[in-house]
């Protein structure tokens, strides 16, 4: 935090209030009691309050976590804790306070309280933007204890995430429970207790928590007591899961388009095999297998020329000599060749129309024959069918 009004309330609306300005050189004041908070309203940092949450009223649990994988959220740690904790649990507010692979420290209040805190500071026109334990921010002591008297109550920090605010009477039992240690105190220790610490000049503990304030991430003002500004950690947090629902919902929106167009392929695919067959119906011979709709077109207009075809060629040929006769005619498919017995009138009118037939067919005349009683000539005229 670079600037912050640091309010510490009290664990009751009446016990004092002590109140100072992240980085100010001026001294802590203190208020009596909640009803007074309402005289910061107009301080220029009303709207950027860092709550100091008195760490008596913190519980701090290690856990450790059975689950994992990308999408595992952070359990319920009020079950996990349940067996080692007195009156309702499901009341508890959890902050992870470090996490170390499946090692965890978690750190709770009560849930009411925390909200009876905020709802005094914007009774008063003032708005928190971070909670925190107040005895978790003393310098941290690797090699044991820290501890700063503030009127009659004690400020202990045990180690880098455990910390608990006392009463005076209750200082011996709880030094007890410290063990040996270089323990360090700010300020004057009880004379039976003054030769297992290490003492430092006193100063007050809202001046002496700040460089840890300035470092230190942890808030428990997230999920239900959040602010506009949590959305962002909440967003990282879901993008994985928000993003594969969003690809599935495309997958599934796209599905009748995938289904309609492998329909659509399937019976192209079958009209494609359709339209091969019905083609190499009418052309066996033709061997094209693309483009048919163009072939289809050439063949119609060049058709293959047949038995059937020549005939009504050869015929077309002699509607223009009605005078001539014909008789038996054959034909080899193979080479294509005519044999046809004519009857005319004359050698000349023979020649006349083996001249017309050309170039369709080039005939040779052979055995010719003169009727003299009938007048007649009679020929065989052999032919191979020329091109169109």
């Amino acid at each position: 935090m670079k600037e912050a009004l640091l309010i510490r309330p009290g664990s009751t609306p009446e016990e004092v209030v002590w109140w100072c300005v992240l980085g100010s050189p001026e001294p802590p004041a203190q208020l009596q009691g909640w009803a007074q908070l309402s005289e910061l309203s107009g301080h220029p940092l009303a709207k950027s309050v860092c709550l100091l949450i008195p760490a008596s009223e913190a519980i701090f649990r290690d856990f450790t976590l059975v689950k994992k994988g990308p999408f595992s959220q952070m359990p319920q740690f009020s079950w996990l804790a349940e067996e080692t904790l007195m009156g309702d649990v499901e009341d508890l507010h959890w902050t992870v306070v470090r996490k170390v692979a499946n090692q965890v420290v978690a750190v709770a209040v009560n849930a009411t309280q925390l909200q009876r805190w905020i709802d005094a500071c914007r009774d008063a026109g003032l708005e928190p933007i971070k909670a925190i334990p107040d005895a978790l921010l003393l310098p941290l002591n690797n090699d044991g204890a820290t501890l700063v008297a503030l009127d009659d109550q004690w400020w202990i920090r045990q180690s880098e995430a455990q910390a608990t605010v006392i009463g005076a009477p209750l200082l011996p039992v709880v030094f007890e429970r410290l063990g040996e240690g270089n323990h360090q105190c700010y300020g004057a220790m009880p004379a039976n207790f003054s030769t297992a610490v290490e003492p430092n000049p006193w100063q007050h503990p809202l001046l002496l928590i700040q460089p840890e304030l300035r470092a230190k991430k942890l808030n428990l003002l997230h999920g239900p007591f959040g602010q506009q500004a949590d959305l962002k950690d909440e967003m990282r947090r879901w993008r994985k899961p928000l993003i594969g629902t969003l690809v599935l919902a495309l997958l599934l929106s796209l599905l009748p388009q995938l289904a309609n167009l492998w329909q659509v392929k399937t019976h192209q695919k079958e009209a494609e095999q359709q339209v091969q067959v019905l083609f190499s119906d009418y052309f066996p011979k033709a061997k094209f297998t693309t483009n048919l709709k163009y072939h289809f077109t050439q063949q119609l207009k060049n058709p293959p020329r047949d038995f059937f075809f020549d005939i009504a060629q050869l015929d077309r040929a002699r509607s223009a000599f009605n005078d001539i006769q014909m008789g038996v005619i054959s034909y080899q498919g193979a080479q294509r060749s005519f044999t046809v017995k004519v009857t005319a009138p004359s050698k000349a009118r023979v020649e006349a129309f083996v001249s017309q037939a050309k170039p369709t067919f080039i005939f040779e005349i052979e055995g010719g024959q003169e009727n003299a009683a009938e007048k007649t000539f009679s020929a065989v005229l052999k032919s191979q069918a020329g091109k169109k």
